[in-house]
This record gives structure tokens, C-alpha cells and sequence, in this order.
């Protein structure tokens, strides 16, 4: 029943989409970031032509009250030209082998829906026009029996657009991902790994997009001296996003590499604009 109402709602065409393919590279940064850290002054610094997209994350999500730091954060963003996306988490749909729940310890799909599209409301409820798209995160990569996962993922993002006309949507499984999945967002984040991995195992998709800024890239643990060939290396295997940094784990996301890092990236990529459904 579920499938068919998706189904329905999508109007579905999972037909590749007819779009010309595009050189540019901009740098899209997963900006998970102390709202009070001065690297989002860094960030928004950044020339637009080069990168606008930052991701906003409270607490795995926008949390239920307006959180005054992060509140500034994004309007300073925003203000700048930023494109901030909330973020959104989907639990890979509680289909992984570690099996995730809802808030509420469900595993349900149809209570997933609820909880993502109460997130996506809540973004925009406290932070308005500021925020310019929703980043769905833990996003499950296998097409389901007549596609019905990617289908699932169409429907959110179609969901946000229809809501907020001009939203940009990130689907985000930190890896590889099969071409049913296409047109379930704008841009699909299909690697996020280390630099010894990005260089020495990386794992392509099976299909290649037809416009270089339906792929984004994060790679971390960067050396300084490697960010314009991994940037290079990027661009050849079609990420038309991309975020390179000397972060670490356990966290590469928490900070923002010095500002000589940040322009031989800058220098490093073209820039370019984003397709937006």
C-alpha cells in the first residue's frame, strides 16, 4: 500500500534526466561546525562562484525550539548568499545491517516518512526562508522490489520542492549508489572517505550521471600538498561537488582547514552553478 501511495505521489518517471553535461566544480562543504566557530566567517568568505552550499546540523536534525546560535549562524550564511541545507537523518530506512529507529524506536517506513518530513517542516517552521534546501543523510542505496526505495527517497525530496519551491536536496549514502536513485534528490553524495581510500580503492558507480553535478565528493585526511590532484581526480571521476579537507576522524567534519588549504582548493576547482530540480 505504501509503495503504491508513493508511487502515486511521485507521478513516477525514473527515466534518466536530459541534462547537457557540465565541466564546473564547486566546493560543497558538510559544515558540521560550532555555529560560534569563526570558521563559518571563513566559509562565508568564500566567492560565490566557487561554493555556496554549507549543511546546518543542530543535533541530528533541527531539534523541536529555535536554537539562537545557529539561528544567527545560518542568517550570517544565508546574508552571504550561502545555500545552508538543514540536515536531515533517514536512518537508511532501518534496512542496514545496523538497524537504526526512529526518535520513537520504530522501524517502520511509514513512521520514517513521518519523522523525516516532520524534520524537513521543522527546519523551515524555525528558521525560514534561510534555509535553501534539506541534506538527507543515512540514506539507504538499494532500489527495493520496483524501485521502491529510491521512490521513497524521489517522494521526500519532491515533497520539499513542492513545499519550498527552489529547495536544493542532497541524498546522502556515503557511497556508491545503483541509477535507480538518479532522480531521488538533486545531488547524490556517493563518497565520503579518506584520501587513502579515494586514491587507492575508490569504488565507482555503475552508471555515470549525466551532469557532473548530480555527484558529490568528500574526502578527508588530505595532505596539503595532494588537494589539487585529489581535486583533479575528483573532476575526472564526475563529482561536480566536492569538500577536500586535512580533517580526521573519528569527526572530519568539525573543523575547517587554514585559509591557504582553503585557496589552494579554491584555486584548484572552477566553480560552477548548481542544477536544482
Amino acid at each position: 500500500m505504501l509503495t503504491t501511495l508513493v508511487t502515486q505521489a511521485i507521478g513516477l518517471s525514473i527515466n534518466p534526466r536530459d541534462a547537457p553535461t557540465t565541466g564546473g566544480q564547486q566546493l560543497a562543504v558538510a559544515s558540521y561546525i560550532w555555529p560560534e566557530d569563526e570558521a563559518w566567517g571563513r566559509l562565508n568568505k568564500i566567492p560565490n562562484a566557487k561554493g555556496t552550499v554549507l549543511v546546518a546540523n543542530v543535533d541530528n536534525g533541527p531539534t523541536s525550539t529555535v536554537n539562537t546560535m545557529w539561528k544567527t549562524t545560518i542568517a550570517n550564511a544565508a546574508a552571504s548568499n550561502k545555500r545552508v541545507l538543514g540536515y536531515v537523518r533517514t536512518g537508511y530506512l532501518s534496512l542496514s545491517s545496523q538497524v537504526y529507529t526512529t526518535r520513537n524506536g520504530s522501524t517502520d517506513l511509514a513512521d520514517w516518512l513521518v519523522q523525516i518530513e516532520s524534520d524537513v517542516d521543522a527546519w523551515y517552521s524555525l528558521y525560514g526562508s534561510t534555509i535553501g534546501g534539506i541534506f538527507f543523510d543515512e540514506g539507504w542505496n538499494q532500489c527495493g522490489t520496483g524501485n521502491v526505495y529510491s521512490q521513497v527517497y524521489q517522494y521526500l525530496s519532491m515533497n520539499v520542492k513542492r513545499k519550498h519551491p527552489g529547495a536544493f536536496t542532497v541524498l546522502n549514502p556515503g557511497g556508491i549508489q545503483p541509477q535507480c536513485f538518479q532522480n531521488s534528490a538533486d545531488t547524490l553524495l556517493t563518497f565520503e572517505g579518506s584520501y587513502e581510500t579515494y586514491t587507492n580503492n575508490y569504488i565507482p558507480n555503475a552508471w555515470t550521471a549525466t551532469d557532473s553535478r548530480k555527484l558529490w565528493h568528500i574526502i578527508y585526511n588530505v595532505p596539503a600538498a595532494k588537494v589539487a590532484s585529489v581535486a583533479a581526480l575528483a573532476k575526472q571521476r564526475g563529482a561536480g561537488l566536492v569538500e577536500i579537507t586535512n580533517d580526521v576522524l573519528p569527526n572530519p567534519y568539525d573543523n575547517l582547514p587554514v585559509d591557504s588549504y582553503i585557496q589552494t582548493l579554491l584555486s584548484s576547482i572552477s566553480g560552477g552553478t548548481l542544477s536544482i530540480a
